[in-house]
């Protein structure tokens, strides 16, 4: 998340290099338009251009923050786990074994799900033969 000075930072420099284009924008357009001023009206003009700018990029800013910070980060747990002991991970990972098994276990067996529909074979596959099959 950006903060609310970086955010201010990044609002100031891109209102700024903006307001540089358009002032050689504006003095190449304004007379397309029939628009003569002088340089220090253009540049008066551009101040509250440059306010109104400020402001809503800033804003703009703030809002995609907020929008970005309130999403679950997927890697949150990672650094807690790199940083556990051997026993610990293996504990974890027995865990996880140990809640497969109950799932497993909760499940009919394969078998009496497999009387009533017509079984699938499958070809034998051997890394003996050149073809990889056990034809």
């Amino acid at each position: 998340m950006q903060s609310k000075l970086m955010s201010w930072a990044e609002s100031i420099t891109n209102v700024v290099v903006g307001f540089v284009i358009n002032l050689g924008g504006q003095a190449v357009i304004f007379p397309v338009f029939g628009i003569h001023v002088d340089v220090s009206t253009n540049i008066r003009i551009g101040m509250f251009f440059i306010a109104i700018s400020l402001i809503r990029s800033y804003l703009i800013r703030r809002l995609f923050d907020k929008k970005k910070k309130n999403k679950p980060d997927p890697l949150l747990g990672v650094d807690h786990w790199l940083h556990q002991s051997d026993e610990e991970h293996g504990e974890a990972l027995r865990g996880l074994l140990r809640a497969a098994d109950r799932v497993l276990e909760s499940r009919e067996p394969l078998n009496d799900r497999t009387k009533s529909s017509k079984t699938t074979t499958y070809p034998r596959i051997n890394s003996r033969n050149k073809n990889n099959f056990g034809e």
